[in-house]
C-alpha cells in the first residue's frame, strides 16, 4: 500500500463502521438488540451484574458512542490526509512513512477526545 492509500483505507473502514452503527440507530437499535437478544448476552458476559433494562440501555448508549467516535475518527483521518498533502507539496522529498504513525495515533486520540467532549450533547441541544 502506498502512503496516502493507508489513510484512505482507514477512513473507509471507520466510515463503514459509523455507517453500520448509524443504520442500526436508524432502524431502531431497540429492534436489533431485542431480535438477537443481545441484552441477555451482555448480561451473561458481565456475570449478571446488570438487569435486563440496564444492559439494554448500555447497549443503546454504546451504539451512539460508536457512531460518534467513528465519525470523528474519519474526520480526523481526513484532516491528516489534507495536512499531509500540504506537507508533501512543501517538501516533496521527505519520507512519508515517518509521519504516518503520528497520523494514526493522533487521529485515534483526537477522535476519543472529541467524542468524549460531545458525549450527551443530544440532550443538551435544546437547553439555554
Amino acid at each position: 500500500m502506498l502512503h496516502p492509500n493507508k489513510l484512505i483505507f482507514y477512513m473507509c473502514i471507520s466510515e463503514a463502521i459509523a455507517a453500520n452503527a448509524s443504520l442500526y440507530a436508524l432502524i431502531s437499535n431497540k429492534w436489533v438488540i431485542c431480535y438477537f437478544n443481545l441484552n441477555e448476552l451482555y448480561r451473561a458476559t458481565t456475570f449478571n451484574t446488570l438487569t435486563a433494562e440496564e444492559a439494554y440501555n448500555t447497549l443503546r448508549a454504546s451504539n451512539n458512542i460508536m457512531v460518534s467516535y467513528f465519525q470523528f475518527l474519519s474526520l480526523s483521518l481526513n484532516f491528516f490526509l489534507c495536512l499531509d498533502l500540504i506537507i508533501t507539496l512543501r517538501s516533496p522529498f521527505n519520507p512519508h512513512d515517518r509521519r504516518m504513525k503520528y497520523y494514526k495515533y493522533s487521529s485515534l486520540l483526537m477522535a476519543a477526545i472529541a467524542s468524549f467532549a460531545t458525549m450527551g450533547a443530544q440532550g443538551r441541544t435544546g437547553d439555554i
